[in-house]
């Protein structure tokens, strides 16, 4: 079963006589549905994450199952473009995993077997099919900005192996602006890594709500030199708590204000 987004309401007509009115109420349906979608995705990213989703650039390499659901996911948030990347062919390991592919798919090449049935996740964003050589595709002239850095802002990597290629082609995405995402799954084990370059600031760490504390009590604590000369003071915030064991859940560098 696959989700289609965006989401389409089909309406039956209510009045023979009057076909178009039914036709505006199906149209209207639809804007409202696909409205609350994107206030919905607005409310679990954020609006600054969705404002940057509307322009941003994915190539996924590897589509196994890992893969498949990545791509899925990316697409299922409206991005602007993806392209869809493998240069391996489809296995009967594949379809213990990959959702998009079938027995019919044996032996073709997997992004090419699944390319279509992964699009109508969702039609209206710009999708791609590249089977060559990753870092050939990345380096062409046409996938770089005049100063040379790449066009796209992501590469999620799914299927391959940890060698000096892999890191060649790391090295490469660094010094060109593009973040890399390697995920891969071996069997019951997993391995994330993530490169997002220069300058990265995160502004969430973990989704929650900012926490309003009680303050009891603002210190000013002096700090002492290793002689035991008083060198100048640092400032004890005091938590009023009723549970002695309860945490704050702050971490160095946080701000409070």
């Amino acid at each position: 079963t696959f989700s289609r987004y965006p989401l389409l309401v089909t309406m039956a007509s209510a009045s023979q006589a009057h076909p178009h009115v039914d036709e505006v109420d199906a149209e209207e349906e639809n804007r409202r549905l696909v409205e609350d979608a994107h206030s919905r995705m607005a409310a679990a990213f954020g609006r600054e994450a969705i404002l940057a989703l509307k322009s941003a650039k994915y190539i996924v390499s590897g589509l196994n199952g890992v893969g498949a659901e990545v791509a899925k996911n990316i697409m299922l948030t409206r991005i602007d473009t993806i392209v869809l990347h493998d240069t391996r062919p489809t296995t009967f390991m594949d379809l213990s995993s990959q959702f998009a592919l079938s027995e019919h798919d044996i032996g073709k090449n997997r992004a090419e077997a699944c390319f279509t049935r992964m699009h109508e996740l969702n039609p209206a964003i710009n999708a791609h099919l590249e089977t060559g050589d990753l870092f050939d595709f990345l380096k062409k002239s046409e996938n770089l900005h005049p100063d040379g850095r790449s066009i796209y802002d992501c590469l999620v990597i799914c299927d391959t192996n940890i060698d000096a290629d892999l890191l060649a082609l790391t090295d490469w995405c660094h010094s060109k602006g593009l973040k890399v995402v390697i995920a891969l799954s071996r069997g019951p084990f997993a391995m994330l890594f993530a490169d997002f370059g220069h300058g990265f600031v995160c502004n969430d760490l973990n989704g929650e709500e900012f926490q309003e504390l009680p303050v009891q009590m603002i210190e000013a604590i002096p700090v002492y030199d290793e002689a035991g000369h008083r060198v100048g003071h640092k400032g004890v915030v005091r938590i009023r708590v009723a549970d002695e064991f309860w945490s704050h859940g702050l971490a160095d560098g946080d701000t409070v204000s």
